[in-house]
């Protein structure tokens, strides 16, 4: 799974997801939840299973810089990962979320170091990271 990480300027490969939902603020269409846990009386957490540094790793390929991240957010990012983590069980089969940072839309001169990534750059990212799933799926 994909999501964006409007704030940030890499590719962040989540590495858990907790069990919490914002009760302040309200999601884009104005629904606010009740209680701040996903899962009432479910862990705190749930760790993925996928490799993440190597995960991280093939973006390098990419020129795209990623990291391991511990925080997928309160929101939907959050909450679809510890939806397909609770699914997945014992990590069978294999889910990850990943959030990518909005696209560099602005010309820029030769010169200039790019913010952020293009998307041809984020494309050739998700298919590495794809691919770096499937392989590590057949082990």
């Amino acid at each position: 799974m994909f999501g964006l990480a409007g704030r940030r300027r890499h590719v962040c490969i989540e590495t858990r997801a907790r069990n919490a939902v914002s009760v302040l603020f309200p999601d884009a269409s104005g629904y606010r939840p009740q209680r701040a846990t996903i899962r009432p009386g479910g862990p705190a957490a749930r760790r993925g299973h996928a490799p993440f540094a190597a995960l991280a790793g093939v973006t390098r390929t990419t020129k795209v810089p990623a990291r391991a991240s511990r925080d997928a957010g309160r929101y939907l990012c959050n909450y679809l990962y510890w939806r397909a983590l609770e699914r997945a069980g014992g990590g069978k089969p294999l889910v990850q979320f990943v959030r990518i940072p909005p696209l560099d839309n602005k010309p820029r001169r030769k010169t200039a170091t790019k913010s952020r990534p293009t998307l041809a750059q984020l494309l050739k990212t998700a298919e590495a990271v794809l691919l770096a799933l499937v392989a590590a799926r057949r082990r």
